[in-house]
């Protein structure tokens, strides 16, 4: 449709040429070093022979000797060629070499802490801080978050708003420590998170990014993931309704045992847009984690499936701590607290009310979306 067949075979080209250069480059030392064995081995056994051959005429050596010492010549020569060769197949592979080892040596930064435990004495009472923090991405010239200061406490449901690139998704991965910060620290419970166990840390939290993924195993199993058979049928046929799915997954033959999507099996699930994303919903309530993180979660939903999911939102992250991203500002109305970010800064923060009140940049856009629903 969009008569791209030129476009790719030119991008296919270019991909090509850098391939053969890097081939033609190998293919020459080979080449090169084949060459030069040939002709010394050439060389070695033409003199040998010659010397033999020489000796015997002489009569310095018998028939039986000049066999034993071409033998011998011959052992000798295949050792060199093998020795040789292995050194043509060392310089060879270690074009490819070179790369791995370049990426397997990439220092693993955000485990090289002191490996505290979570500091929680109390799971119903923690407080996550932001203080000063910064962050940039490599090689940009410009701060993606600018200085922002906020404290998240247990049980919030907090509402994360601005316009495309204001930094939203920046701030709940550096939260998440997908990333080290650039500048500041941000603390839980009074302790840097870059001083927390890795993976104790990473516990806390459980996510839905926009760049979420489905795997091809069962429906089960895409809910579960590592937590396997510790969580029960019947929890999962409850997230599965929550979410406004178990209806579906009903009349399917094999149930939550269902494969996802048919590269491997040709009765699978092949979910829409609207009901992968019910799945990833149904994957991060059903982890026993403490914060939740939903980013633009409810995009590809029409308009009832949303309101199903904004109506029992409360009840399906429960007590936990929720941290919620959208452009769709009518869901804020259902959180506690509301961040509103521009150009990476925090620029108003409040409930929906005092937001609305004050009039400034949330105002705006709640207003221009709720005319788009006006005559």
């Amino acid at each position: 449709m969009n008569a791209m067949d030129d476009w790719l075979l030119n991008k296919e080209s270019t991909h090509a040429q850098k391939a053969i250069s890097f081939y033609q480059k190998r293919n020459r030392f080979a080449s090169l070093s084949i060459l030069f064995n040939s002709f010394t081995g050439l060389l070695q056994n033409a003199i040998s022979y010659a010397y033999l051959v020489y000796q015997v005429i002489m009569n310095i050596i018998t028939i039986g000797q000049f066999t034993l010492y071409l033998n011998a010549v011959a052992t000798f020569s295949s050792a060199v060629n093998g020795v040789l060769t292995s050194i043509v197949d060392i310089k060879i592979y270690g074009l490819y070499y070179k790369a791995m080892d370049q990426y397997v040596h990439i220092p693993e930064t955000l485990r090289d802490n002191k490996k505290l435990p979570v500091p929680m004495t109390n799971s119903e009472n923690y407080v996550i801080t932001f203080q000063h923090v910064s962050f940039r991405y490599p090689g940009q010239k410009v701060d993606a978050l600018k200085d922002v200061n906020v404290s998240i406490h247990a049980g919030t449901k907090l509402s994360v708003v601005g316009e495309n690139g204001a930094g939203k998704t920046t701030f709940v991965k550096l939260l998440c420590r997908l990333y080290d910060l650039t500048e500041g620290e941000i603390l839980f419970n009074g302790v840097n998170i870059r001083d927390i166990d890795y993976d104790q840390y990473m516990a806390i939290f459980s996510a839905v990014f926009q760049d979420y993924k489905l795997f091809s195993f069962s429906i089960r199993d895409n809910i579960a993931l590592n937590q396997g058979k510790s969580i029960s049928n019947h929890r999962i046929m409850q997230l599965l309704q929550k979410v406004g799915l178990s209806e579906k997954i009903d009349k399917l033959p094999q149930g939550i045992d269902t494969i996802v999507y048919k590269e491997f099996n040709k009765n699978g699930f092949e979910p829409s847009g609207g009901e992968a994303q019910k799945l990833a919903i149904a994957r991060a309530i059903a982890r026993d984690s403490k914060i939740v993180i939903l980013d633009e979660p409810l995009a590809a939903l029409d308009p009832k499936a949303k309101y199903e999911i904004f109506e029992q939102f409360a009840d399906l992250v429960g007590q936990k701590t929720a941290i919620y991203i959208s452009h769709r500002l009518s869901s804020s109305k259902a959180c506690d607290s509301i961040l509103v970010f521009q150009n990476g800064r925090i620029i108003e923060s409040g409930t929906h009310d005092d937001l609305m009140h004050l009039g400034g940049k949330y105002a705006e856009l709640f207003a221009l979306q709720a005319n788009l629903y006006l005559d």
